[in-house]
């Protein structure tokens, strides 16, 4: 679902990851912070109605709000507010991220 040569940008450290396979590697980083922050499953995000959805040709910018609800400790958590920015890209495949941005309000 990510090009390879995506940006992603997260609420946890080290907050940016661009290298090759940057989707890859910010799951494995998500699933140690996780991990170490006691978060478990079930974990879900909800995004709500786009408040800015542009296509250009192959090219996409998508802001949407978001919610992330999950288990911590055992004890359910709900974080609304948070504002999601994604960039996309059209191939042959189908569309790819090329970017990310997450921002905890």
């Amino acid at each position: 679902m990510c090009a390879p040569d995506a940006v992603i940008i997260d609420d946890f450290a080290p907050y940016v990851w661009q290298k090759p396979n940057a989707c890859a590697v910010w799951w494995d980083a998500l699933g140690a912070y996780d991990t170490a922050q006691g978060i478990g499953e079930p974990s879900h995000v909800k995004i709500g109605t786009p408040w800015r959805n542009v296509i250009t040709g192959n090219r996409a910018y998508i802001v949407v709000p978001a919610t992330y609800a999950y288990m911590r400790h055992g004890k359910p958590v709900v974080e609304a507010g948070a504002v999601w920015t994604v960039t996309l890209k059209k191939t042959a495949s189908g569309w790819l991220i090329t970017g990310w941005a997450w921002g905890q309000h």
